[in-house]
């Protein structure tokens, strides 16, 4: 009986994940900022990269009310700065909500992509993570090439990528996709390793 309850159990959890899964696959895709331009015309194409190619993205989560978070800080650049405890609930109402960075990490995950980076318990809004090609293309919606430009070779995205609609309200945007754009950016930033 038990282990007839066991297996039922086991059953609806594989079933529950699998239509999850499959709801998301079904649903709308948005693009999400991530500087895309064409690969420049002067850049020699070298084919598909390795399947086994890994890729490092840095993705920033969206705060909440930008508008205002932007306003607010243009104000203190010009000495327009609240008393202390009003300004620490004005920056706390920026924050991003431990659910949004969950579900985001969560997504990402799912798909295979391993976190190097996270920073759930402070601000909450930087994920550094890695993937295989053939993960990152699936995810992201993207085809990666590989280029040689101003002699360098590089591993780039040829196209936007997007994101399932749910996901994506959550990314205000995604770097590492054209890392001819800015080949420093990512070896440039320290940080901490994510948690096991």
């Amino acid at each position: 009986m038990i282990a007839h309850f066991f297996i039922a159990i086991c059953c609806l959890s594989i079933f529950c994940f699998s239509v999850q899964t499959a709801v998301l696959a079904q649903e709308p895709r948005v693009e999400v900022h991530s500087g895309f331009a064409p690969i420049p015309s002067e850049a020699q194409f070298q084919g598909s990269p390795a399947p086994f190619t890994e890729i490092t993205l840095d993705i920033l989560l969206a705060i909440r009310n930008p508008e205002e978070y932007v306003r607010y800080f243009q104000g203190v650049r010009v000495g327009k700065r609240l008393p202390p405890a009003e300004e620490t609930k004005l920056i706390e109402s920026f924050q991003i909500p431990v659910s949004d960075y969950d579900a985001v990490v969560n997504w990402l995950s799912d798909q295979g992509i391993r976190m190097l980076y996270m920073d759930r318990e402070n601000n909450r809004q930087l994920i550094r993570v890695t993937g295989q090609v053939e993960r990152l293309e699936e995810a992201f919606g993207v085809k990666f090439v590989d280029i040689i430009l101003g002699g360098k070779r590089y591993t780039a995205a040829q196209n936007q990528p997007t994101l399932p609609q749910s996901i994506s309200r959550h990314i205000r945007t995604v770097s590492g996709f054209y890392p001819y754009k800015d080949p420093e950016q990512i070896e440039s930033t320290v940080i901490k390793q994510a948690p096991k």
